[in-house]
């Protein structure tokens, strides 16, 4: 541990400030609860299919400690981890909303800024990558949208239509007409959606859609 993290690590103590640093080396608080939640992340990583927990606790009994632990655990285990308060400025019913911020609260392990759009430079046109998630976005989702929003992705060179097909990949949905266009425009012909996204009803798509980008980059699973 070098002097700065060590400095930073009493700091928070003395102050009683959740830090991750403090959750990564300081775990050994409620063992059978992180035994559990370690479990779980074997079994996501055995079997691919996930599950949830709430933990509940009064003010001060340690539950942003404990998900600071839970934070560092995954990272080891080689994990992607998102990390969001939910508030009335992103409460649990608005899940367009609950996407985008989740999305900007995503760390890739090791890093320690949120951040992780950059991977998407790794699917390029006709790799094994890009076609397992147009495999993926074709068949397992409710709609096609990212179908097509990843075709012309990975085919146009021009930014600004990258930069549009990106925000919507990260929360900032474009409509159906705009990613028709761009697709139009890369593939030479129309796309068909089977079925017109709806981002009130259809947001579950992203969720899911993320969550085979980060199988497909390597990493473990997403907490």
């Amino acid at each position: 541990m070098s002097d700065m993290q060590a400095r930073h690590i009493i700091e928070a103590l003395r102050s009683g400030i959740p830090s991750r640093a403090v959750g990564q080396y300081f775990s050994e608080a409620r063992p059978q609860l992180l035994e559990r939640i370690r479990r779980e992340m074997d079994r996501v990583q055995e079997t691919g299919t996930s599950n949830g927990m709430i933990i509940t606790g009064k003010y001060g009994e340690g539950k942003t400690h404990l998900l600071n632990t839970v934070f560092a655990m995954a990272q080891e285990e080689n994990m992607v981890v998102s990390y969001l308060s939910l508030s009335k400025e992103s409460p649990m019913d608005k899940l367009p909303l609950i996407y985008q911020k989740l999305i900007a609260g995503t760390y890739l392990p090791g890093r320690e800024q949120p951040g992780f759009f950059h991977e998407l430079d790794r699917f390029t046109s006709n790799s094994t990558m890009t076609n397992a998630m147009l495999a993926y976005a074709a068949t397992e989702l409710t709609t096609d949208k990212l179908y097509y929003l990843l075709r012309a992705y990975t085919g146009t060179d021009d930014s600004d239509e990258k930069y549009r097909l990106r925000a919507d990949l990260e929360g900032d949905f474009a409509g159906n007409d705009v990613v028709k266009r761009i697709y139009r425009r890369v593939a030479g012909q129309p796309a068909k959606f089977r079925v017109n996204f709806t981002k009130t009803k259809h947001v579950t798509d992203y969720f899911r859609f993320m969550s085979r980008f980060f199988k497909e980059l390597g990493y473990s699973g997403w907490v």
